[in-house]
C-alpha cells in the first residue's frame, strides 16, 4: 500500500520532477531513504523491502546514481579479509 505525503520543493525543481515515471520515482524514493541507510538506521535490505525491490534493484539504482554500495577503503577492506582469514581458520 503506498501512502502520500506533499513535498515542498523550489519552483525550479519543479520541471525536473518527472510525472507518471515509475522508474524515476523509484529512484526518487531511494534517493529519500539513502540517507538512513548512510547514517545506518535502516540497511540496504531494509530499504529494498520498503520499495518493495531486491536489495540488489536498489544497490543497481545507487549505483548509476554513483553511489557506491561498498563504502569501505582499502585498509578497511584488508582488515577485513584478515578477520574473515582468522575466523575461518579458527573453524578448520
Amino acid at each position: 500500500m503506498a501512502g502520500k505525503i506533499e513535498l515542498a520543493v523550489p519552483t525550479e525543481m519543479i520541471p525536473f520532477i518527472p510525472v507518471n515515471d515509475s522508474r524515476m520515482e523509484k529512484v526518487q524514493q531511494a534517493m529519500l531513504l539513502y540517507p538512513y541507510i548512510k547514517n545506518e538506521t535502516i540497511s540496504h535490505g531494509k530499504a529494498a523491502e520498503i520499495l518493495g525491490i531486491s536489495k540488489m534493484e536498489l544497490i543497481e539504482i545507487y549505483s548509476e546514481m554513483g553511489i557506491d554500495y561498498i563504502s569501505m577503503d582499502y585498509s578497511e577492506i584488508e582488515k577485513e579479509i584478515a578477520t574473515y582469514q582468522r575466523l575461518k581458520g579458527k573453524r578448520l
